[in-house]
């Protein structure tokens, strides 16, 4: 899966350098085949390992990869702009009937129901969690704003830094003045003699043996730094401010040039398309309809009858989809005689022997899938037992040959292109292949008009072909289809009513539609389990830090956005759902509710559940580190490191609890993180199967180090026999 990533990587940097408008379409074809079957082997993942996280730390650092944990990169799945538009307005309706002034209504306690006590109920928790809102806002704000003491400490900094700066420039002033008055006396002759010659030797090599310690160090910190960098905990060298603008330019910079390019490659194409049409139009057209006419006089020598133009049109002549006349012929004589034998049989009877092949055909699925069960319940228990342990394979790809397929297309269009090195297979574009692709579409164009006119020509000889049959007394073979073609399916057309928006608007007035904050998704901070795959490995319970949070809920983010994916999302208050909610909505538009899943029953509807990671060292020392920075008051002394081990391990804080409580100067109330594991491992179906898992491989494990107890007790016996059996034989000479 890490080299198919490896290859993604590499493909989309293509694709976002590219600048040649005719390949795009291939290289993008590709990018999308390669994705797909990225996702395919994350499934045959999750069905061996039970588990939807994946970690592969170690393949990353084989293949020189590292993580994205901040997911910059992230495209958004946006609304419709139908619906788009019928937000936007029941939310302002809503908003100018809650600015307008109301009149206060007297109701007598007896007509006040119970759902109008429970509509006051949420209007004053929604007027008070607005409040609530606006007074942390306005708090926030007047934080950010710089005292007089915060004014005066970054004075005195900066006549710090002045101070240094002169400090530096004296010292470099007086040294260039020693180094010329050194230089003055030797030439005068009057500076102090040189060292001994065993003196001078003997600083020499306490010299050369300082400066290869400190090269070693140099080397080894250098080594360090670049494992650093490949596994994404720091940067070695770090650009310059002109680097990171034209980085930041280069972008927008080629998509200003595809664009311009592509316009340049449209009216090409467009100019060769008039000229060819002007040119070659007529002749086209005639030789299309000589053709057509030859393919109806071929019919007629052979069988006697002229086959109809195809609803694909023509072109299916021309490519040779459709049978010979003696194969078409030998078909319809098979059709006529099936016609024969159900001539006989009413109506019911056919609907019977249609239900019969319909009643087999499920016994034969059905039959098939009891033997993959059986074939898999088989598997699993051989699983068990080392000695018949078959070994993991992996599923047979239903996406390579796809894949492959594209790649042989590109090459073939490609290939000479690229392997001559022209400046326009990287550039712009190619004339020849512009000619081409004008010339196919002209051909096209004209070869509809001709369809139009062979049809009226083909109702002529048909309407002269039944007549001479009628002469001859004879019935005339008719068009019959082998297959019955599949229904289209009747694609569902946006309505917007006013109906749906005085829906929309009482939704969003009762507060159960809310337009949520945009937030990124970046915005869940987390670090990545790099050792999670070694904790696999040894068969440990493993679970996901923040970063495979992040990238499990973009990869299901676009499935929910189209309504056939639910996620439940499990975890302590404070730990991050409000968030990870606010980012799906900001991705795919969405306008959710959220709720509480306290009843199983409630659980059972969600096919993917989602366990929120405890809080970390690395997260939690990256909080500390942001609100050291947020809060200039706050001493640089503090020993963070300490601080943050303490609050990770023995603290168990979780993350929206940690940054509200460093806010607040640290109170003291705890979380228990536990019982939602146990709740997670014991109560959803996700977490049972895990669990399962994970037991059925430490049985394994169990029974694998018996036999190798066993092994090894064998072994010690044949070796103990061995010098009893050596003495009798010597006996016995």
């Amino acid at each position: 899966m890490v080299q198919y990533m490896n290859i993604y990587n590499e493909v989309i940097e293509c694709v976002q350098n590219n600048l040649q408008v005719q390949k795009s379409e291939l290289m993008t074809n590709i990018v999308n085949a390669i994705a797909f079957r990225i996702l395919e082997l994350k499934r045959n993942l999750w069905e061996l390992e039970s588990s939807p996280f994946h970690y592969v730390g170690t393949a990353l650092i084989v293949n020189k990869l590292t993580y994205d944990p901040e997911m910059t990169a992230v495209p958004k799945i946006k609304r419709s702009p139908l619906v788009k538009e019928a937000m936007e307005s029941a939310f302002q309706r809503v908003k100018e009937k809650k600015e307008a002034p109301e009149e206060p209504e007297v109701l007598e306690e007896e007509e006040i129901s119970d759902f109008t006590k429970l509509e006051q109920m949420r209007k004053e928790f929604m007027l008070k969690f607005r409040e609530e809102q606006e007074e942390q806002n306005e708090n926030d704000v007047e934080e950010n704003i710089l005292s007089e003491e915060e004014r005066v400490r970054m004075d005195h900094l900066n006549l710090i830094k002045a101070h240094e700066k002169l400090r530096q420039l004296t010292r470099s002033v007086k040294l260039a003045t020693l180094k010329r008055e050194a230089w003055a006396k030797e030439l005068l002759g009057t500076a102090a003699p040189p060292a001994r010659y065993e003196l001078r030797q003997k600083a020499a090599r306490f010299i050369q043996r300082i400066i290869r310690a400190y090269f070693e160090i140099k080397r080894n910190h250098i080594k360090e730094c670049k494992r650093d960098q490949i596994l994404g905990l720091a940067i070695c060298k770090h650009p310059s401010v002109e680097k990171n603008i034209k980085v930041e330019q280069k972008p927008n910079n080629y998509a200003e040039l595809y664009e311009q390019y592509e316009k340049e490659c449209a009216s090409h194409k467009s100019k060769i398309t008039q000229q060819y049409m002007i040119r070659k139009g007529d002749e086209l057209s005639g030789d299309f309809r000589d053709r057509i006419m030859a393919w109806f006089y071929e019919w007629f020598q052979s069988i006697s009858f002229i086959h109809e133009i195809p609803k694909d049109g023509s072109i299916a002549i021309f490519r040779e989809e459709l049978p010979d006349p003696e194969d078409w012929l030998e078909e319809y004589k098979e059709y006529l005689s099936k016609k024969k034998d159900n001539a006989g049989k009413n109506p019911q009877e056919l609907k019977y022997e249609e239900q019969q092949a319909k009643v087999l055909q499920r016994q034969e699925k059905k039959q098939e899938k009891m033997r993959q069960k059986a074939e898999a319940a088989l598997l699993k228990k051989m699983m068990k037992f080392p000695g018949m342990h078959p070994g993991y394979h992996y599923k047979q790809s239903k996406r390579t040959s796809e894949l492959l397929e594209l790649i042989h297309n590109y090459h073939k269009s490609w290939g000479d292109y690229d392997s001559q090195d022209h400046l326009e297979a990287k550039r712009k574009y190619i004339n020849e292949i512009n000619v081409q692709e004008a010339h196919m579409n002209v051909q096209l164009e004209i070869l509809q008009k001709v369809d139009e006119d062979m049809k009226l020509i083909y109702l002529k000889l048909k309407n002269a072909l039944q007549k001479d049959y009628n002469n001859i007394g004879e019935d005339m073979p008719e068009q019959f289809e082998k297959t019955k073609r599949k229904k289209k399916q009747k694609k569902l057309k946006a309505v917007h009513s006013e109906r749906i928006a005085d829906k929309l608007e009482t939704l969003a007035m009762q507060g159960f539609v809310v337009d949520y904050p945009e937030t990124k998704l970046e915005d869940y901070i987390g670090d990545p389990n790099f050792c999670g795959d070694d904790c696999r490995r040894l068969i440990v319970p493993t679970f996901p830090q923040s970063y495979e949070v992040r990238s499990y809920w973009w990869e299901r983010c676009q499935e929910v956005a189209k309504g056939s994916q639910k996620i439940l999302i499990i975890g302590p208050k404070l730990s991050g759902k409000t968030t990870l909610v606010y980012a799906l909505a900001s991705m795919n538009g969405a306008c959710l509710d959220p709720w509480l899943a306290r009843n199983r029953v409630l659980v059972k509807p969600f096919p993917n559940i989602l366990l929120l990671p405890s809080l970390t060292y690395s997260l939690t020392e990256l909080l500390i580190k942001n609100w050291m920075d947020s809060y200039p008051s706050i001493p640089s002394t503090i020993n963070v490191t300490n601080l943050a081990h303490m609050l990770a391990k023995y603290q168990k804080h979780s993350y929206g609890y940690l940054k509200k409580a460093l806010v607040d100067f640290m109170t003291d109330e705890r979380l228990d993180y536990e019982r939602y594991l146990k709740w997670y491992f014991e109560k959803t179906p996700t977490g049972r199967k895990e669990k399962e898992h994970f037991e059925g491989q430490l049985h394994f494990k169990k029974i694998v180090a018996e036999l190798a107890a066993k092994e090894e007790a064998k072994g010690k016996k044949s070796k103990k026999s061995a010098p009893i059996s050596a003495a009798s034989s010597r006996s016995a000479l």
